[in-house]
């Protein structure tokens, strides 16, 4: 059975567990429609940048302020703006990767 565990460097692993701290607060202050996309957005904007550089904290910092942002928008109800979810994460992704 092969193993999908993936390690991280100790300063990493307290840095994310920060950001859960932080997103949680979050979810408590704009309520429970919240909660849907968070998990999602941290593994897109935070876990998987930390595990393309690990140790690399700003790049994931700065990627995590997309995350309120689209959230942000979320909540103001933008329809036209969900429907447009996948494709403004994607772009994000890939710039993110053309920066590397």
């Amino acid at each position: 059975m092969h193993d999908h565990h993936i390690y991280i460097s100790a300063p990493l692993s307290s840095y994310l567990s920060s950001q859960l701290g932080r997103f949680q607060n979050l979810r408590r202050v704009f309520g429970e429609q919240f909660a849907p996309f968070t998990v999602k957005y941290i593994y897109i904007y935070i876990i998987l940048p930390g595990l393309s550089r690990i140790g690399d904290l700003n790049r994931s910092y700065h990627l995590s302020l997309h995350v309120i942002l689209l959230h942000c928008l979320m909540l103001t109800k933008l329809c036209f703006f969900y429907l447009f979810e996948w494709t403004y994460i994607y772009v994000c992704i890939y710039m993110y990767m053309l920066s590397i």
